[in-house]
């Protein structure tokens, strides 16, 4: 069996409202979908599953997983990509509930073609106040881990001082809150708990 080349890699919560378009902007791009839920009481569960069986059939798309922080979420879903599928993809994207990928033709034309021995690679992403580039894409298996427990940030393992040098030409990921109280329940019950504990 062919290694596939690309998984979508995501962590959700209580996203019903936005994951359907994060998945189907990813549709002709990545070979499955591994989604972590940290614990979701909507229906998000029903719709990753339901439109992750029309466009990858006879996979499994979710797994349910205890939330400890940002950072070990991340690293958990690439975990769960690397040793419970029987095969897992070379790459790993990871995009948010609240993101689309545009351009994903050259995202897939670029992985496809690419040679050099980053692990990480960047991608640019546009929110409604700007933009900027952002390792998205991993090499399974490589040497990055997400650190901090809010705002998680690849880290090569071996060299603390590295940082992503390759950008990939021709995508980019569209980030935009579909559903504010959402975001606002997700920093009460989340994003501050953790920040006061730290």
């Amino acid at each position: 069996m062919p290694r596939p080349l690309l998984a979508l890699c995501a962590i959700v919560k209580d996203e019903e409202s936005a994951i359907g378009r994060t998945l189907e902007s990813v549709r002709d791009v990545v070979d499955h979908c591994t989604v972590s839920d940290t614990g979701s009481r909507d229906g998000t569960r029903r719709v990753v599953s339901k439109i992750g069986q029309e466009i990858w059939p006879a996979q499994k798309h979710v797994w349910d997983e205890d939330f400890v922080d940002y950072a070990s979420a991340r690293n958990r879903v690439l975990e769960i990509e690397a040793t419970c599928r029987p095969v897992s993809a070379t790459w790993a994207l990871s995009l948010s509930a609240d993101e689309v990928l545009h351009g994903g033709e050259h995202l897939s034309a670029f992985l496809k073609s690419y040679g050099g021995e980053e692990d990480a690679l960047l991608v640019e992403i546009r929110t409604p106040t700007g933009a900027f580039d952002y390792p998205r894409v991993l090499r399974l298996g490589g040497p990055w881990r997400y650190e901090g427990a809010v705002h998680e940030v690849p880290i090569h393992q071996g060299d603390r001082s590295r940082k992503p040098v390759v950008k990939i030409p021709g995508c980019w990921v569209e980030y935009a809150s579909t559903d504010p109280e959402r975001l606002g329940r997700r920093l009460r019950e989340r994003d501050i708990p953790i920040l006061i504990k730290q």
